[in-house]
């Protein structure tokens, strides 16, 4: 019952943070009042860290006249200062350097600037970077899936999360999966995934990785894919012509052929963008050109 209480009373408050994070630093810099031994030659620059950040805090009352200042999170230890990872880990450096994006991505735009200051979500990227290896882009969301998908575990990661209840999870699998040296070994794994997958852009994925494995055994799954009912977009058409071309099938080109004699414009118009960027060819919508163009092209199939 009183965290009950707690939680209602807290839903009703704002909570901010104010970043006030130096690194390498002398205790007395912290210590107006420092008394501690000679060798440590205090000066008038004890407390400069400590005026600095009331300065930081009086500053966010002044804005706030009603805000609270309830704690304060010391990162104990010279190095530790520049580095979550020396003092938790690195499993849960990386999760607290996610939370500190998603913080920031979520904090109203007035107040980023005074809690976060100018450079926490670029030291942010930088350090992920450093711990993981990985160069992905400025977005928590993707550090995110990959850390909660167990990508950090090498192929059979990958493989396990193309099973992931996360659509955005099964995404980065696949197309990390297309990525990697021993693609091959996870054939089986993603002709199951691909087979059942509902999501389009997962799909896509598992679609263009079966494609730069370049094995026959994935045909079959396919032209499964394609042949399924329901609307795909422009990437999907694409991705199915071009991954069964690598595996010596034409059908998906063909059938994007074959829909330009839809009568439905967006259906021609989508086929044609996607035979065009599929093949190299350049892009128009000549049907009785592209079957003539067929004619030679598909005689690679029937070798």
């Amino acid at each position: 019952m009183p965290h009950r209480a707690l939680r209602s009373i807290a839903a009703s408050f704002e909570a901010f943070f104010r970043a006030e994070a130096v690194g390498g630093t002398a205790i007395r810099l912290w210590t107006p009042d420092y008394d501690g031994p000679a060798s440590a030659k205090p000066d008038e620059t004890n407390g400069k860290h400590y005026a600095t950040l009331m300065t930081g805090v009086k500053a966010v009352r002044a804005k706030h006249a009603q805000a609270i200042p309830l704690a304060a999170f010391w990162l104990q230890g010279e190095s530790d200062a520049a580095s979550a990872l020396a003092t938790f880990g690195t499993d849960t450096a990386i999760v607290c350097y996610i939370q500190t994006m998603e913080a920031e991505r979520d904090a109203p735009e007035r107040h980023r600037k005074t809690y976060f200051g100018n450079n926490t979500w670029e030291a942010c990227v930088k350090a992920l970077r450093s711990i993981t290896g990985e160069k992905m882009e400025e977005d928590p969301k993707a550090w995110r899936t990959w850390h909660e998908g167990g990508l950090k575990a090498g192929l059979a990661g990958m493989t396990s999360g193309l099973t992931h209840q996360d659509a955005a999870v099964r995404t980065l699998a696949a197309t990390r999966l297309g990525q990697h040296a021993e693609k091959a070994k996870a054939l089986d794994a993603l002709l199951t995934a691909v087979a059942t997958e509902r999501n389009p852009t997962a799909r896509i994925a598992m679609v263009k990785t079966l494609g730069a494995i370049r094995d026959v055994k994935a045909r079959d799954t396919l032209v499964t894919v394609l042949e399924a009912k329901g609307s795909k977009t422009l990437e999907e058409h694409v991705a199915l012509a071009r991954a069964l071309d690598d595996v010596g099938d034409g059908r998906g080109t063909n059938a994007l052929i074959e829909m330009l004699s839809s009568e439905d414009s967006k259906d021609w118009a989508l086929a044609a963008r996607a035979l065009s960027e599929a093949t190299g060819e350049p892009l128009h919508y000549d049907i009785a050109k592209w079957r003539a163009w067929w004619k030679t092209y598909g005689e690679r199939y029937r070798q």
